[in-house]
């Protein structure tokens, strides 16, 4: 009980301290559980929104109905959606549809206007489908049935709304009630959330593959969901380094604190030992006392860290979230226990470690030692002078730097351990400051040199739903309209074709991109890998590629070797040879190698291009087959001179992966098919303002053209570049809390020393040093303080920018990146620093020149 009271009276007594670690533990318990809850709380809007998109675990394709009474019986299901394909468009249709007939006639969509369908012959579309296809409530749908190769008509009852993954794959499904089982089918389950989820999804495939000789790859698992369900629960793992570095650091500004403090009770420990007062009740006051004053910091701090969570997620700044959150409310916020839990733990062990140093360090002497001693020293780890010719060595410094100076290299010696944990903790937050800098200049060239360039320089895009049929295309004289629309800067247009090139080994430069791009699940599951060896050769999959002039004039300016001449391009087997790029030089634009082939300008290129391979009518296995090289059709032989090489494109061409592609003019792609026509855009315009009459337009000219779909891309290409240029965030606002933290015990620290050294100043007042002279002591402390600051501020920030650009170029291929030295952020961290000296050292000096001599050398008696 003793102890409570103790420690309580000694809060009191030192309140500046105490709210000093006040502060320390509020700052780090709202940096520690801000992460943990906006990490939950991405993981759980994450986790929703995977939902949003599908929801279901486990998808059976063409289950029987004895699968299905199985199903239902077990217990680790939560709930299972059955879709029967009653219809859908055939290969040569101009839109690429399903009919979905569901329990509810939904299909998993909201309902926006009109009815749900009541029999087959009515459907339900999504709003986006209703505008590209200049359909309303009560018009109809025609086309000939996949299955049945039957006429079908459908009619609209109502609209739904728009679902983004159906919207990005450029397919819509025509949704209707259900009539029973069809032959094709989807199940699709939703199993419980459990620790188990993902055996207990293995052991349902297992049991239907092996009791029903379901076919293994009619059986797929949603493993993005179900990572997204697992994710929440390695919270803890995720975030352990960043709880205890945001502990651990506000522990050492604690301790600095507190044992700078305890200066000025080394006569009341003395006291209470020489009365009986162990060891142990010693450390226990102490670690009540930081207790105490941490028990609030953790309350309050919790409920700053829910507000601070929302604030910052709706601004934007929830950095573990892959999907744009804003306008989440409360009930979004959740608070992880585990986290909550793992931070009152840490601080805890932190206090108990704190005390147990402050004790050892400081008052583990015989009670009348500490009785009579007004202050502690502290060993100091290296002697500022040495043991012989003492008098020598100080007669010459004071010589070279003035009795001032020297006196104030004199003072720094004491509590020299303390200081130096200051000075790094200052240093390593301000060095942030200089580092984040650097890392936004170097993101706005990522994101200008990488990242626009992969998702295509187009704001508006036109698709092509169906791109293997070839009735639907568009030529020049359609496309050059909208060359005279105003807000159209630009007009890219191309037309496709998938070929392969067989290259010998001594022209295969090297194959890490393709090996790089081969590791992804759709590269290997869909294309079965980029390129295949074949004896002394590589068959390399790639495409043929009929530009547009705006498109070809796009490639002028991505140039890499040679010449684009429009003319030549037009009218000679002339083409243009692209490398992706596996490699981002930063400084030079160019890196040698991102050259995959041993081709050069002039030399003569030929690929295989497909005819006879009407892959639109029912060859959809042979076109896998195609893709994956297990199937060769009859190809025609073509040769290019190569003109020009470059490393960009204005397109990203969706289902494809950049490769070593082959770009001609659409008047030469014609040359070699006539019906192989434009099938892909991107408009470009000249600002937003001129977004909605473009999309207006666009709809309506292509009403025309019954096939292509207007996709506005602003808003998805905004929340991109959003979300790679905002360097304000989460970890910027940790480190200026580290700031503000750092600030206050500085200043605290300073004035601790400054008042201790109260009686030896005033002794060099009476021998008659002058105030000015006094004033000059401690302010060239400081500034010997700041100097030393700002020195380790730029050694650190420069050490971690050479960690930033070699982790960039060994994990992202980003090359060529010059150190950043702004000398205004330096200049500015020198100031930050200077100024706090200053400020630190202007109050106690301050406090101390006005007060008496006399009383100033009595009252430490």
């Amino acid at each position: 009980m003793i102890t409570i009271k103790l420690a309580l009276i000694y809060i009191k007594k030192y309140k500046k301290r105490s709210f000093i670690i006040f502060l320390s533990f509020l700052f780090a318990v709202i940096i520690a559980c801000t992460n943990g809850i906006m990490k939950h709380s991405a993981n759980i809007i994450g986790l929703n929104e995977q939902k949003k998109y599908n929801p279901y675990h486990l998808k059976i394709i063409n289950a029987s109905k004895d699968e299905i009474d199985m199903i239902r019986k077990n217990q680790d299901i939560k709930r299972m959606k059955i879709r029967n394909f009653i219809g859908a468009s055939d290969a040569n249709s101009l839109y690429r549809f399903n009919v979905i007939a569901t329990s509810d006639g939904l299909n998993d969509s909201a309902l926006l206007s009109g009815t749900v369908a009541k029999n087959e012959h009515e459907v339900t579309i999504e709003k986006w489908i209703a505008d590209n296809l200049h359909k309303k409530i009560g018009d109809s749908i025609s086309y000939t049935d996949y299955y049945t190769k039957k006429h079908e008509r459908k009619i609209i009852v109502g609209l739904l709304k728009d679902n983004n993954a159906n919207k990005a794959s450029s397919i819509f499904n025509m949704n209707t009630i259900s009539q029973g089982l069809s032959k094709n089918n989807t199940v699709d389950l939703e199993f419980k959330d459990s620790s188990t989820l993902r055996s207990d999804i293995n052991n349902l495939k297992n049991s239907i593959i092996n009791e029903y000789n379901h076919k293994k790859s009619d059986i797929t698992t949603n493993k993005m969901l179900i990572t997204a369900y697992e994710n929440d629960g390695n919270l803890l793992t995720e975030l352990i380094p960043m709880l205890l570095i945001s502990i651990l650091f506000s522990g050492l500004i604690v301790f600095s604190t507190y044992f700078i403090s305890m200066r000025k009770r080394i006569r009341d420990i003395g006291i209470l030992r020489a009365f009986g007062i162990m060891n142990f009740d010693i450390i226990s006051i102490i670690i009540v006392e930081l207790m105490t004053i941490s028990f609030p910091s953790i309350a309050i701090g919790i409920l700053i860290s829910i507000f601070s969570a929302k604030f910052m997620t709706n601004m934007g700044y929830n950095l573990y979230s892959d999907i744009s959150l804003i306008n989440i409310g409360f009930a979004d916020i959740k608070v992880p226990h585990n986290i909550v839990f793992a931070t009152i733990m840490l601080i805890f062990a932190v206090v108990v470690i704190i005390s147990i140093v402050t004790y050892f360090l400081s008052i583990r002497n015989m009670p009348i030692n500490t009785i009579h001693t007004e202050i502690i020293h502290t060993r100091d780890i290296t002697k500022f002078f040495g043991t012989k010719n003492r008098s020598q060595k100080k007669s010459f410094l004071i010589d070279k730097l003035s009795i001032s100076n020297f006196l104030s290299l004199r003072y720094m010696r004491s509590d020299m351990i303390l200081m130096c944990i200051m000075i790094a903790c200052m240093s390593i937050t301000t060095s942030e400051i200089i580092h984040k800098g650097c890392i936004a200049e170097i993101n706005n060239k990522i994101y200008k040199t990488v990242t626009e360039p992969n998702f295509g320089v187009g704001d508006i895009i036109i698709n092509k739903s169906n791109p293997y049929q070839s009735n639907n295309s568009v030529d020049d004289t359609f496309i050059d309209y909208f060359n005279n629309i105003d807000g159209i800067k630009s007009n890219f247009w191309t037309s496709y074709k998938y070929t392969r090139m067989t290259v010998p080994s001594s022209l295969v430069r090297n194959t890490e991109y393709f090996d790089d791009n081969g590791k992804s699940n759709y590269v290997k599951e869909v294309w079965n890998g980029m390129y295949k060896k074949d004896g002394d050769s590589y068959i390399i999959k790639n495409k043929l590629l009929g530009f547009n002039d705006d498109s070809l004039k796009f490639l002028k300016n991505n140039i890499i070797k040679g010449d684009i001449n429009l003319d030549k391009l037009h009218n000679t087997d002339t083409c243009i040879l692209f490398y992706p790029k596996n490699y981002i030089n930063l400084k030079t634009g160019y890196d040698k190698r991102n050259e995959i082939l041993n081709y050069k300008v002039g030399d003569t290129i030929t690929i295989d291009i497909p005819v006879e391979f009407d892959i639109g009518e029912k060859q959809g296995d042979l076109l896998r087959k195609y893709w994956t090289l297990e199937f060769t059709p009859k190809t025609m032989k073509k040769s290019f001179k190569i003109s020009a090489i470059v490393d960009s494109m204005p397109f990203r061409i969706d289902y494809s992966i950049p490769s070593t592609d082959v770009v001609i003019s659409q008047k030469r792609m014609l040359s070699i098919d006539k019906n192989e026509k434009y099938c892909l855009g991107a408009i470009k315009l000249e600002n937003n303002d001129f977004r909605s009459e473009v999309n207006k337009i666009l709809l309506e000219k292509f009403s025309n053209v019954p096939g292509f779909l207007v996709e506005d891309n602003i808003n998805y290409n905004m929340e991109i570049k959003n979300s790679i240029l905002n360097y304000l965030n989460i970890e910027n606002i940790k480190y200026y809390a580290f700031i503000i933290v750092c600030v206050f015990s500085f200043i605290n620290m300073i004035g601790y020393k400054i008042l201790d050294k109260k009686r030896e100043l005033a002794i060099l007042r009476a021998l008659g040093t002058t105030d000015i002279d006094i004033k000059n002591i401690l302010i060239y402390e400081g500034i010997i303080y700041s100097f030393i600051a700002t020195a380790l501020s730029w050694i650190i920030a420069f050490a971690r920018q050479v960690i930033y650009t070699h982790n960039l170029e060994i994990k992202s291929h980003i090359v060529g990146i010059d150190f950043r030295f702004n000398i205004m952020i330096y200049l500015l961290v020198f100031a930050f620093h200077f100024i706090l000296c200053m400020m630190s050292t202007y109050v106690p000096s301050k406090k101390i020149l006005r007060d008496n001599i006399k009383d100033s050398i009595g009252g430490l008696e």
